[in-house]
């Protein structure tokens, strides 16, 4: 799946989770700033109806890092 171009959507995301091994599923979510050689710990947040920009429910990934 990875090798079909970027995962841009949810469902993209769900199918290639889906594909991972158990340990892969197991492993932390990490974000890697694309030219800057950082990774950063991240987590799956939903937002809520006070969120200043998206929209209730929207799922982000987030990371305090930058």
């Amino acid at each position: 799946m990875l090798d079909e171009g970027p995962i841009k959507t949810w469902e993209q995301m769900a199918t290639a989770i889906a594909l991972m091994s158990p340990e892969q599923r197991k492993i932390n979510i990490t974000i890697e700033l694309e030219y800057a050689d950082e990774f950063y710990s991240a987590e799956l947040r939903i937002c809520g109806k006070n969120h200043s920009v998206l929209d209730n429910g929207h799922p982000v990934i987030f990371t305090k890092e930058c």
